[in-house]
């Protein structure tokens, strides 16, 4: 979950310096805008940036559904990044140390936050390259 969410920061901050104006993504500069911000704030960053530039770029006008699911990724994932996972050798389960107390943690529950992360990625590839890409699932399943 944690290399998920790590490719997903760095699109953002990719689409963050190209809409601000950085052409050449080497440029220590560019990043040096992102890098010490939190995710809250980089979408913040990224909102006001694409309402900037929607009249250049007119696939910008969609990019409130790119934020809503980027807002519902990091919701969904904070849980698994803050937390540790741990097996319980008694009952099979695998659960969350949330301070004093143990979450029993499902497969389901795991799945549903590495879908939304990828649907977030998936709607900011699409937003920014003007692309869509398939969700990874179907990739497995051998789905259209």
């Amino acid at each position: 979950m944690a290399a998920l969410w790590v490719h997903l920061e760095s699109l953002l901050n990719l689409c963050i310096c190209k809409l601000a104006g950085f052409d050449n993504l080497d440029d220590p500069e560019a990043f040096s805008l992102v890098n010490n911000k939190s995710f809250s704030q980089r979408i913040d960053i990224f909102s006001a940036l694409c309402e900037q530039s929607f009249q250049k770029f007119p696939n910008q006008n969609e990019y409130k559904g790119a934020v809503y699911r980027l807002l519902e990724a990091q919701k969904l994932s904070n849980d698994f990044m803050r937390y540790g996972l741990v097996g319980n050798p008694k009952s099979g389960s695998v659960e969350m140390e949330k301070g004093t107390a143990k979450v029993e943690v499902g497969i389901f529950d795991l799945r549903r936050a590495h879908m939304h992360i990828h649907m977030g990625y998936r709607e900011l590839y699409k937003l920014e390259l003007t692309q869509d890409t398939p969700p990874y699932w179907r990739h497995f399943s051998g789905r259209p």
